[in-house]
């Protein structure tokens, strides 16, 4: 079975790269709890460059470039273990990434030879490294952007502004968002608040009052002024 899929794995590479970007386009278009997940290198939203990567994979393997294959496979790997890694930390998993995750791994395995293990490592703690100093994530809810508000972008100004479509009188302007994630204690324990006594709750908004204090504290480090607040 091996020696089959050995035969076939550019037609495989080709194929499940498609699929891939199939992912991409569905992850873009659909309004899930994905939308919570954003990350750029340099800027440039990572579907995109998700889309080139796959697009390069297919251009190689139709060329049959075998160790430029296992180059880029072995990086993508890196950059993998760094984004799940992400997501671990963060507590907030998208199904759409870890299936593009799970894609580029059966991509390298499929293209992996072993002769070439320095080639290999040194590929992945590439990847690695690169998007440790050069990814810029968040972790948004989905509310922040979606509900009832239209987006607008003003040329001047430089700011992003959301109008309420119900309230179109009122404006907000969009300096800079900061979006820490409760753990998942907190987040149990809120659940279970809503079904809780007087005495828990009261207890509750005393602990949320304390992380939105230290949220404050964490704009004037990042020099956000109290009027701007």
């Amino acid at each position: 079975m091996l020696e089959a899929l050995q035969k076939r794995k550019y037609l495989i590479n080709i194929i499940l790269s498609i699929i891939a970007i199939g992912i991409i386009i569905f992850y873009s278009i659909c309004g899930s709890s994905c939308s919570y997940l954003k990350g750029n290198i340099f800027g440039i939203d990572l579907k995109y460059i998700g889309i080139v990567y796959m697009v390069t994979l297919i251009f190689l393997s139709f060329f049959k470039k075998d160790l430029l294959l296992l180059i880029l496979l072995s990086t993508g790997i890196g950059v993998e273990v760094f984004l799940i890694g992400f997501q671990i930390r963060n507590e907030v998993f998208c199904p759409f990434c870890l299936a593009f995750g799970v894609i580029v791994i059966l991509l390298f395995l499929l293209n992996l030879d072993l002769k070439k293990k320095w080639i290999i490592a040194a590929s992945i703690v590439i990847g690695f490294i690169l998007f440790s100093i050069f990814f810029e994530g968040a972790v948004i809810p989905t509310y922040d952007l979606r509900v009832a508000m239209r987006y607008e972008q003003r040329a001047e100004g430089g700011g992003q502004v959301f109008k309420n479509s119900k309230l179109d009188a009122i404006n907000v302007k969009l300096i800079k968002h900061i979006h820490v994630p409760y753990k998942r204690s907190l987040r149990e324990e809120i659940s279970r608040a809503f079904n809780g006594n007087t005495e828990r709750i009261c207890r509750l908004n005393f602990t949320l009052g304390e992380i939105l204090q230290r949220l404050h504290y964490r704009c004037f480090e990042a020099q956000i002024s109290n009027q701007t607040m």
